[in-house]
C-alpha cells in the first residue's frame, strides 16, 4: 500500500482541478461536481451516439446513475469504424462524480490503453488489434484525441488520489 502525506495528496488534486479546467470543466467548489460537456459529434452509429448523447445529457443534470448506465449501453453498440471504448472515458467521468473511484481508475486505464493502441496504429507502428477498421486521424480529430487523453489522464490522477485518501 503506497501512503501518501497530505500535501501530496493536494498537490495531485489542484494538478487535476487545473487540467479538468484547461480542458473546459467547471469545478463548482461547494458541490465539487464537474461539468460535461454535452455536445456528441455523430459518428454514423445512431444508437451509440443517441445512448452517449443522452448519457452526456442525464450527466449535465447530475443524474449520475441514469448516465453511466446509458454509457455502458452504448459500450455494448456493435461499431465497426469507430471504436467503441471512445465512451469508456464519459463512463469513468461519471464513475468518478459518483465516488467510484476504484472503477472510475479501471475505466480511465482501459480508455488510455486504448488511445495508446490506436495512436500507435495511427503511426504505422502496429497493426489494428482484431483486424479493426480505424479511419484515419484528421489534424481536428488528433486534436480532440490528446485533449480527451489529458482530461482522461487528470481524472486518473484525481481518482487515484481520492482512492488513497479514502484508504486513510
Amino acid at each position: 500500500m503506497i501512503l501518501l502525506n497530505r500535501s501530496v495528496v493536494r498537490y495531485f488534486l489542484a494538478v487535476s482541478t487545473w487540467a479538468l479546467l484547461m480542458n473546459g470543466y467547471s469545478v463548482n467548489s461547494s458541490q465539487e461536481r464537474l461539468e460535461a460537456p454535452h455536445t456528441v459529434e455523430s459518428t454514423g452509429d445512431d444508437e451509440y451516439d443517441v445512448l452517449v448523447a443522452d448519457g452526456r445529457k442525464l450527466e449535465g443534470l447530475g443524474k449520475f446513475g441514469q448516465a453511466l448506465q446509458k454509457f455502458h449501453r452504448a459500450l455494448q453498440v456493435k461499431r465497426y469504424e469507430m471504436p467503441s471504448y471512445y465512451v469508456l472515458l464519459d463512463i469513468g467521468r461519471t464513475q468518478y462524480k459518483l465516488g467510484k473511484y476504484a472503477e472510475a481508475v479501471k475505466s480511465l486505464e482501459e480508455y488510455l490503453r486504448a488511445i495508446e493502441t490506436e495512436l500507435k496504429v495511427e503511426k504505422g507502428e502496429m497493426m489494428p488489434p482484431g483486424g479493426l477498421i480505424i479511419p484515419g486521424h484528421t489534424e481536428q480529430s488528433l486534436k480532440e484525441l490528446s485533449e480527451n487523453k489529458a482530461e482522461a489522464e487528470a481524472l486518473l490522477v484525481a481518482s487515484k488520489s481520492r482512492l488513497a485518501s479514502k484508504k486513510k
